[in-house]
């Protein structure tokens, strides 16, 4: 049989190596004992060196900002999400986007109606203008109305009225006014006097009273009252032979029923003299006749004369003047009446025209 190992020598205790003096304790040397392994100097550590026990980067010391800097935030080591946080990022992510659309979209429509309202503003106001222009423009209108209003005056009787009121009976107003006439009471009663309607009382008095000179071709139309006054006063002639003759001359129209006279021939002041003589009459005479004038030297073709002659009453010739036989001989009697006038002057052609219109 093997003898059995001898016991090891077991150490002394360390009262027993101690006892008698203090020896100084190295700690290194101590971990050695114990089997800890010393760490290499820090200054001499490299990057791969400075890791943990457990294989994790070793974290950086924090730094002090100096004044004036921005601490920079410690970054944070990258860590692995999980399916189901992936997931629920993208969720949270669509359903952000999908606020952000919303709130989008809410703005634009907050906008549109901010315009919209702006422009029914508008168009409230302008219409509040126009409605004021409106009203202003109806009281501009009624006060003029109210201005121009004619004031209703108290009802009025006539003279005759007053004169039955005084007592008179029919047929005595013309006596009670020639009364009045000769004492000093006319002026006072003609200024009472007013015209209901002053266009028809004129032509009452042109009716009814005549102007006229001693010469009796001027005497008036048949019912009218001939107030004799100077010759340049004299409403028929004016002082005027050719005025005196065109009275009778239209006086002989109107006593044959004639209203419309065409004279051929003539020169042109003479045609512009009848048409001056009648057109007056036409517009102040008693009479109301239409004259017409034809220069002589105008050709004038059958069918028209034959026309003329239609719209006529009569057509007279006026001979001894500018007048080619070519346009006298157009105006024939089978047409309509007609007369030839062999005198030169406008009075005494007018004279001889109305001697053979009355005979």
């Amino acid at each position: 049989m093997k003898k059995p190992p001898p016991p090891a020598s077991k150490p002394a205790p360390p009262a027993e190596r101690d006892q008698g003096e203090d020896h100084e304790v190295d700690f290194a040397e101590l971990m050695r004992r114990v089997g800890v392994k010393p760490l290499a100097p820090l200054a001499s550590r490299t990057p791969s060196a400075t890791t943990t026990r457990a294989g994790s980067a070793a974290k950086p010391a924090p730094t002090t900002p100096t004044p004036g800097q921005t601490p920079q935030p410690l970054a944070s080591a990258p860590s692995r999400s999980t399916p189901r946080e992936s997931e629920r990022l993208a969720s949270l992510s669509a359903r952000c986007d999908a606020l952000i659309m919303e709130r989008d979209s809410a703005s634009r429509e907050r906008d549109a109606l901010l315009e919209e309202r702006d422009a029914l503003i508008k168009e409230r106001d302008a219409a509040r203008e126009v409605a004021l222009a409106r009203q202003r423009s109806l009281e501009e209108a009624r006060a003029q109305l109210l201005r121009e209003a004619p004031v209703r005056a108290p009802p009025r009787e006539d003279l005759a009225a007053q004169l039955r009121g005084r007592g008179l009976v029919a047929g005595e107003e013309a006596r009670a006014l020639a009364l009045l006439a000769e004492g000093d009471a006319l002026g006072p009663l003609l200024a009472q006097l007013e015209a209901r309607d002053a266009d028809a009382f004129a032509a009452l008095l042109r009716r009814r009273l005549a102007l006229v000179c001693d010469d009796p071709a001027c005497a008036p139309a048949v019912g009218a009252a001939a107030f004799s006054v100077a010759r340049a006063r004299c409403e028929v002639c004016g002082g005027s032979d050719i005025q005196r003759s065109a009275s009778v001359f239209a006086r002989a129209c109107e006593g044959a029923g004639i209203t419309r006279v065409r004279f051929v021939g003539g020169s042109p002041s003479y045609r512009s003299k009848l048409e001056e003589l009648f057109s007056r009459r036409g517009h102040g005479g008693e009479v109301s006749l239409v004259v017409r004038v034809t220069p002589g030297d105008q050709r004038v073709r059958q069918s028209r004369s034959r026309s003329q002659q239609r719209g006529d009453d009569l057509t007279i010739i006026w001979g001894a003047t500018e007048l080619d036989h070519a346009t006298s001989g157009a105006y024939r009697p089978e047409y309509g009446r007609v007369e030839v006038i062999a005198h030169r002057g406008i009075g005494r052609m007018l004279a001889l025209a109305a001697a053979k219109i009355a005979v």
